[in-house]
């Protein structure tokens, strides 16, 4: 079944108005011309660096039937318009309308996931519970935005029973926006940490900013909610009716054990209304077990059996750059962590490092960005707990590192154990030479700092985990 947008809709949608003859009919939304199919509407978004309105023409080409512009691109170009169009103030913001009006004509329902470390994995562990009964669909890479969560929702098939939705944001005001736009039945904030801080300020900031999500649940809906964050009594003051998880305190979703393996595999035991489950997760990661619980209580909200949900989280692989366990060169493992970075993530990638049997734990660390004026200090501070997590050697890249190395000598790092590279190719190039056999490597940075590369040259050429 397929979802036929008329004419009345878009301009109800968008609230704007039109230019040329608005077709009765539209097939599709998108907002990149290369994905256009014949009817559709193109979006013409205006980015930092890029402005969907170059291309018109080609949205033409391809087939597009209408075009969603703005006031500016009108005014420069109205006597020139390649396609019927649909004139508004702000193209992103009538994007997202668009999406929450689609949303809003058909019947499935919308969970909703953010948090400052752990979205991409608790999503990924949701989907997996919820298709075992319904027919769902899901945040795809790192749409998780203004761009990409209406992209998300306007490509749900119609026969879709449940979304399962990722919210990211990095400054005031967008996650209230999301909420706005996706309406969720379920919204789960899984942590509150240092993330973002050079926009939203301080973890109450960060609290308020995420909290929002909760704020906008649709009526008769559910908060998801970590009674081990210091922020649980707030959040939990701000859905409708919340259900809570807890490592440490008595929830209605509790882990009451838990050890892990020689490999770093969380095994562990969940205590929910139901009874009590052994879970077993097969990537690494004793903090995954945070996000599994998450998981479980979307599971129990939406009705999935018990040990249906054990068994979903036993098949949950990891996703790119989030702690997969690959083959190094020379005989070595490589921890591939390079998707993002913040101090809580370092800690638990640090903590599975540890967790794991090893002839040598070899750290390769990055900048972590977008921390704020406290960045320096942050830095520092993760340099001074390596000897916490019995890491033998030190390689770090970015102009921050000096602080790491700064810190981890501060508490006794041995100097001949620290190697303070410049560049990329300084970085590989040692590493091929240094590590041996039963080495473990942690590799994790920023993702600005881009060392999937250092990855791809420490990979030996058995690995086919891509």
């Amino acid at each position: 079944m397929s979802f036929i947008w008329h004419g009345t809709d878009l301009m109800v949608a968008t609230n704007g108005h039109s230019v040329g003859a608005i077709p009765d009919s539209v097939t599709g939304i998108s907002s990149d011309s290369r994905t256009i199919n014949g009817g559709d509407l193109f979006v013409a978004l205006r980015g930092e660096q890029f402005d969907g309105h170059d291309y018109l023409h080609d949205a033409r080409m391809a087939g597009a039937a209408v075009a969603l512009i703005d006031e500016l691109y009108l005014k420069q170009n109205a006597s020139n318009l390649p396609l019927p169009s649909i004139v508004v103030e702000d193209t992103l913001l009538a994007y997202g309308n668009l999406a929450r009006y689609y949303r809003r004509c058909l019947s499935f329902s919308v969970a909703a996931i953010t948090g400052s470390v752990g979205k991409s994995t608790t999503r990924r562990m949701v989907a997996q519970i919820l298709q075992r009964k319904f027919h769902i669909h899901e945040t795809q890479k790192n749409y998780n935005n203004l761009i990409g969560t209406p992209k998300t929702l306007l490509e749900t098939n119609p026969d879709t029973e449940v979304v399962v939705l990722e919210h990211g944001i990095d400054r005031p005001g967008e996650m209230l926006r999301l909420a706005r736009i996706s309406e969720p039945n379920v919204g789960i904030v899984v942590s509150i940490a240092p993330c973002h801080l050079e926009r939203l300020g301080t973890l109450e900031g960060i609290a308020t900013e995420k909290g929002m999500l909760l704020t906008e649940i649709q009526p008769n809906g559910w908060g998801v909610i970590n009674l081990d964050s210091p922020f649980a009594s707030y959040l939990q003051s701000l859905p409708p009716r919340s259900l809570c998880f807890s490592s440490q305190r008595h929830a209605p979703v509790q882990c009451i054990h838990v050890e892990t393996d020689d490999l770093a595999r969380a095994h562990f035991v969940v205590r929910d209304p139901h009874g009590t489950w052994s879970c077993h997760l097969s990537v690494p990661g004793a903090h995954l077990v945070t996000n599994a619980l998450a998981a479980w209580c979307v599971g129990e909200i939406y009705g999935v059996p018990s040990e249906e949900r054990a068994l979903a989280l036993q098949k949950f692989q990891g996703d790119w750059g989030r702690l997969r366990r690959r083959a190094g060169v020379n005989g070595s493992i490589i921890l591939d962590d390079v998707y993002n970075a913040n101090p809580v993530a370092f800690h638990a990638a640090l903590d599975t490092l540890r967790r794991s049997s090893a002839s040598r734990r070899i750290a390769i660390i990055g900048n972590m960005l977008d921390l704020g004026p406290h960045s320096p200090e942050y830095h520092r501070l993760l340099g001074q707990d390596l000897s916490d997590y019995n890491i033998d050697y030190l390689f770090t890249l970015g102009d921050l590192s000096s602080y790491v190395i700064d810190g981890a000598i501060e508490k006794g790092f041995s100097q001949n154990h620290v190697f303070l590279c410049t560049d990329h190719d300084e970085l590989a190039e040692q590493l091929v030479d240094f590590v041996k056999p039963g080495d473990l490597i942690l590799v994790k940075a920023s993702r600005g700092m881009a060392l999937e590369s250092i990855v791809e040259r420490i990979l030996d050429s058995t690995d086919d985990t891509d």
